[in-house]
């Protein structure tokens, strides 16, 4: 049996489109640019000093999370940041510890595409083909669910138009 088509037996491209949707930067982050810390952890993540930079994105994440809750945006994204950090040094169980942990806390669906894409990546990294292409096939579902339930739109509520907009 093959994968249940959710969106009405829709070809590739069409899911393609409903994927690429989802993997839109979160430009709230521009907000985090005042902070010194995060400013330092973008410093080592571009010279690929992974191993400091990976802590300043967690002691940051309690920060903010203290501030504005587990569930805000900019804490999803500091632990996705961190997470991929950890991916590319090569702790993939590391990384799927923390998506797993970020997921229960992303109320929007760009942050669960964004995190299930990640976590397809780190299973396929670690060998566990099975488990990143059922990931992989839950993440374009999301996106076909959500295209199909918003008749095409990209976006449709306020939290996930809030990802898009300007600061």
């Amino acid at each position: 049996a093959g994968r249940k088509s959710v969106g009405g037996g829709r070809e590739g491209s069409q899911s393609f489109k409903a994927y690429t949707t989802f993997r839109q930067p979160n430009p709230s982050l521009q907000q985090l640019q005042m902070f010194p810390e995060y400013t330092t952890a973008i410093e080592h993540e571009s010279t690929g000093d992974y191993a400091k930079a990976i802590p300043l994105y967690q002691r940051f994440y309690e920060v903010i999370s203290s501030a504005m809750g587990s569930s805000s945006s900019l804490a999803i994204e500091l632990t996705y940041n961190a997470a991929l950090l950890q991916k590319l040094s090569g702790n993939y169980d590391r990384a799927i510890q923390t998506i797993n942990t970020s997921m229960k806390n992303a109320t929007t669906k760009v942050e669960k595409v964004r995190l299930h894409e990640l976590l397809a990546v780190c299973h396929l990294l670690k060998g566990d083909f099975e488990k990143a292409v059922e990931i992989a096939t839950r993440t374009v579902d999301i996106c076909e669910a959500h295209e199909e339930h918003n008749g095409g739109n990209d976006v449709d509520d306020a939290d996930e138009l809030a990802l898009f907009s300007p600061s």
